[in-house]
């Protein structure tokens, strides 16, 4: 060993788990770098980075199993969390039937394919099952990435490919609770046999506690969570905190119940998903998300072993290609009979033909059980990784085989699909494009236009711009206020405005304007700065307290800036000048309270 890298592993016995962290992170750190300079894809250079500083390569982190494991695990179930949060069943309105289907007919067919394919090298049925289980889920941290970054979630080949990738995420949990029965499969055929294992009654027993648990605690959730968060708002540094909290207490709690850890993370998420505050939570936790991104696969991709791989150098390159054509079979065909056209479908079947982060899950949860030996765990795993690393070319494939897959006629048993109509998602595209134009008022001055903050000032701009036909969405930190008028039917949402979830919610993509109103003069700076990043081109007003501030204001990107004590001081002008000539011509009517307006 190199003398470095030799001082580098003596240290580590002394603070594992600080010398692993740093090296990861170093890793991760330096693969994103370099991928930015070459234009590449950084999560799949994360899994090769893992590979190179891991035990099989330099040595520089997981040759224990304390530190290692202990990184990954927390990265893991902070990341399951995260992606729990960033689901909403209620957001995919159009065609949710037809990706349902496509995602449950999907998984069958992918499980039923994989199957005999596991069997033909050489895995038992159970373990063949498992595998064929894990490789069914899709990665959503991955494609997700890549869609966001090629701006395709906009099309309807990037909100189909969305909508079943949130749903195959639930179809995960189902797989994963199905586990224990293929472990119970397994000692049935001899594997792992063990005299003092529970019988099938106390197997069913424990699976019918397990499951009566998970219920209870979605219940639980669904009364508990909202009432908690609200208590919390007050502050958004405890809102995080509370949130973070209520993952690590799933986690602990579905662990207690024979079930994963990253179960309870993903379950607490998707149950924070439907809460006010999600858009606010996923953005504070959008720098979190992307740490925890770097280190789960950088971890990841520590198990990658060159020399396993190379001893099955035939099993890895060809359970990879397996996967794929699989996976692009199954999405792909199932995608065009449930309605979609011959292009969404192409892209379906090859942006969705890789294993994901739930597929790791699974197949960890799998070796735990005895299901698979920890050779073939790591082989299966170094599938998916993988996979995961060539999926940026099978998108970009996929982009340049659309157009010839135009001449693919649709299904002709559906007649009309959500899934091939790219302007069947009117909040998606233009919205409201008809926007009231003869509103008594006058023209309008736009088609959307927001407001942050729901004060006096905000509700005097939100009424004169609703007079004039302008639809207005509201943005609010107080929850009071925020549930009051969701009640009273208006377009409001609980966050911050310089929250970039918060603005896409609100629907900053389609606003010609918006009004920030806020009394915290720093929040309104750091608005200003990152609505502009987001979108140059949109009308910025903002109200500020003192002149210094709106001048700061204006180099942030602000358009427009009222300043208060200028604005106060020539309304006072004005009311004292009349009240003088009043005076003067003996009309006084004696004290009266101007309130100013806007």
């Amino acid at each position: 060993m190199p003398l470095p890298f030799a001082i580098l592993a003596q240290a580590s016995s002394s603070n594992r788990l600080a010398i692993d962290l740093l090296a990861i992170l170093s890793a991760a750190g330096l693969v994103a770098l370099i991928a930015r300079k070459i234009n590449l894809a950084t999560i799949p250079c994360y899994l090769i980075a893992g590979a190179l500083v891991g035990p099989h390569a330099l040595g520089l982190a997981g040759a224990g199993e304390g530190g290692t494991a202990g990184i990954s695990s927390l990265a893991t179930i902070m990341l399951m969390f995260i992606i729990g949060l960033q689901l909403d069943i209620g957001s995919l309105r159009g065609g949710l039937v037809s990706m349902a289907l496509v995602t449950v007919i999907g998984s069958v067919a992918c499980i039923a394919l994989g199957w005999p394919v596991g069997l033909l090298f050489g895995l038992s049925s159970p373990g063949a099952i498992s595998v064929a289980m894990a490789i069914t889920i899709s990665s959503t941290a991955v494609v997700l990435r890549i869609m966001e970054q090629k701006r395709e979630l906009h099309l309807v080949q990037g909100r189909t490919t969305l909508g079943i990738l949130v749903l195959q995420d639930m179809v995960a949990l189902l797989l994963m609770a199905s586990i224990p029965l293929l472990a119970l499969w397994a000692r049935a055929e001899g594997q792992n046999a063990d005299a003092n294992e529970p019988s099938v009654n106390a197997m069913i027993s424990q699976a019918s506690v397990s499951i009566g648990g998970i219920a209870a605690m979605v219940v639980l959730g669904r009364l508990v969570l909202p009432r908690l968060l609200r208590a919390a708002a007050f502050s958004q540094e405890v809102l995080l905190v509370v949130s973070a909290a209520v993952a690590l207490a799933s986690a602990v709690a579905t662990s207690a119940l024979k079930f994963s850890p990253e179960l309870g993370a993903f379950l607490a998420g998707f149950l924070l998903a439907s809460t006010p505050f999600r858009y606010q939570l996923a953005g504070m936790l959008a720098p979190m998300r992307d740490l925890f991104l770097a280190v789960f696969f950088t971890a990841i991709g520590l198990s990658i072993s060159p020399a396993l791989l190379l001893q099955h150098w035939w099993i890895v390159p060809l359970s990879v290609l397996a996967t794929v054509v699989i996976k692009t079979l199954a999405i792909g065909v199932v995608g065009w009979a449930c309605g979609a056209s011959g292009p969404v479908a192409v892209y379906l079947g090859l942006a969705m033909a890789q294993g994901g982060e739930f597929s790791l899950v699974i197949l960890a949860q799998s070796r735990t059980a005895g299901v698979l030996s920890d050779s073939q765990t790591s082989i299966a795993i170094m599938c998916v990784v993988l996979s995961l690393i060539i999926t940026p070319n099978l998108m970009q494939l996929a982009r340049r085989l659309m157009p010839a897959a135009r001449r693919l006629p649709p299904a002709w048993w559906i007649r009309k699909s959500m899934l091939r109509d790219a302007t069947a998602h009117p909040q998606m595209e233009g919205e409201s494009a008809g926007a009231p134009s003869d509103a008594g008022a006058g023209p309008a001055l736009g088609s959307l236009a927001i407001i942050a903050g729901f004060g006096p000032v905000g509700r005097a701009v939100a009424d004169t711009l609703e007079k004039r036909g302008v639809i207005v969405t509201v943005i609010e930190l107080n929850p009071r206020t925020v549930e009051k008028q969701h009640a009273m039917g208006r377009s409001i949402v609980y966050g911050d405005a310089g929250n970039p979830e918060v603005l896409h919610k609100a629907g900053l993509d389609r606003a010609e304007a918006i009004v920030l109103t806020m009394p915290d003069e720093e929040a309104v700076l750091r608005a200003c700065r990152t609505i502009r990043q987001i979108k140059p081109d949109i009308f910025i007003a903002a109200r500020l307290n003192v002149l210094s501030k709106a001048l700061q204001a204006m180099q942030q990107g602000a358009d427009h800036t009222v300043v208060e004590e200028l604005a106060t001081a020539e309304a006072m002008s004005r009311q004292v000048i009349i009240k003088l000539e009043q005076r003067a011509a003996g009309e006084d009517s004696g004290p009266k309270l101007y309130q100013l307006q806007g």
